[in-house]
Order: C-alpha cells, then sequence, then structure tokens
C-alpha cells in the first residue's frame, strides 16, 4: 500500500499549516474529516513532533487504523518504512 503523502523537500513547512488550518466544518468542500492529514509525514519517516504531546501519537493511531505499521524509536519518535508505504510520484504536476 504506497497511500502516505510525502511533501516536496521545498514545502514541507507548507503542507503543515495548510493541515493546521484545515476547517473543522464538515460542509466545507475540503475538511479535517476528508483531507488524509495522518498521512503526512517527513522525509525520515517520522511523525513530526507536535506542539501538544498527543498529536503524534494521534496520528501514529490514525496510520494504524489504515493498516500502516508504525514504529517506535528508542527516543519515542513514530516511524513509518517509506519503502513500504512511501509515495514517489515520477514528476508532479506543476513540474510538466
Amino acid at each position: 500500500m504506497r497511500t502516505l503523502l510525502t511533501s516536496s523537500a521545498l514545502r514541507p513547512r507548507q503542507v503543515g499549516v495548510c493541515m493546521k488550518h484545515l476547517p473543522h466544518d464538515e460542509d466545507a468542500v475540503f475538511n479535517s474529516s476528508n483531507v488524509p492529514w495522518q498521512r503526512v509525514i517527513n522525509s525520515k519517516g517520522a511523525v513530526s513532533p507536535r506542539s501538544q504531546p498527543s498529536g503524534a501519537a494521534n496520528q501514529a493511531t490514525e496510520l494504524q487504523r489504515e493498516g500502516v505499521e508504525v514504529t517506535r524509536t528508542a527516543m519515542g519518535e513514530y516511524t513509518v518504512d517509506l519503502e513500504v508505504y512511501g509515495w514517489f510520484p515520477e514528476g508532479l504536476t506543476e513540474e510538466e
């Protein structure tokens, strides 16, 4: 299953900001219920730390619900094997 979204090396903060500000209003076309925010992880395959201590754990739980194997490092960081779950398109629409 290659469904995890990895952001371009030039835009990781932009992706994070967009995901953070998704509306909770389910009447909105794109909202926190229908955009798979949990699939956004960093380029190392790790769930990025959050300001809330439970944020990374919540994301790991959501990934596990989708069948993604999430492990923890000795430092407590949640990680995903990008060889198995990563998504690496040949090119992006904006580059074509």
